[in-house]
């Protein structure tokens, strides 16, 4: 979807029923046409490996939920101002 609809973003989550969301995000930055693409990653566990892996494999940012108000939405221009081209 992220190839035919080109998004300025994608929210993503760790967990997902067909694939988990780390396996959709190597594949999102693996491939040229979606790799600039920014990926934030939402997860229900806030684990600091988590984040790690996450970001060393291309997120531009990790949401834990229950997020606080308006959370979401300031990460989100942030990662849509920033430059996070590698």
């Amino acid at each position: 979807m992220a190839i035919s609809e080109s998004p300025n973003l994608v929210l993503l989550d760790v967990m997902m029923p067909r694939v988990n969301g780390i396996d959709a995000l190597v594949t999102l930055k693996a491939d040229t046409r979606t790799s600039p693409i920014p990926v934030i990653m939402v997860t229900a566990k806030g684990r600091p490996e988590g984040m790690v892996m996450a970001r060393s494999l291309g997120a531009v940012e990790y949401i834990t939920k229950p997020w606080a108000d308006g959370d979401v939405e300031l990460r989100v221009d942030w990662a849509l101002a920033a430059d996070h081209e590698q």
